[in-house]
């Protein structure tokens, strides 16, 4: 399924920004990659082992229909403050 979300490209990158930023988890593990000096959202998800990990809702981490420039942004600007 395709089409602006919430001011994201498509559903698939809205879900991901959602799960990542309110999941504890998942938000305390993209912010130590950070400090780990990965700079975009697709390494983290690398970096971190989280390839073949899900949201729950089904969507996964690491997906080719995913807006990684709109992702590098929202990781770059949500992490920083792990420096």
């Amino acid at each position: 399924m395709t089409g602006t979300v919430s001011g994201w490209s498509n559903r698939q990158t809205w879900n991901v920004v959602l799960w990542v930023l309110n999941d504890k988890g998942l938000y305390d593990s993209f912010g130590q990659a950070y400090k780990d000096g990965v700079r975009s959202c697709q390494e983290a998800v690398e970096h971190l082992g989280f390839e073949d990990r899900i949201t729950g809702d089904g969507y996964k981490l690491l997906d080719p229909e995913l807006d990684y420039p709109a992702l590098d942004d929202m990781y770059l600007e949500m992490f920083s403050c792990f420096e």
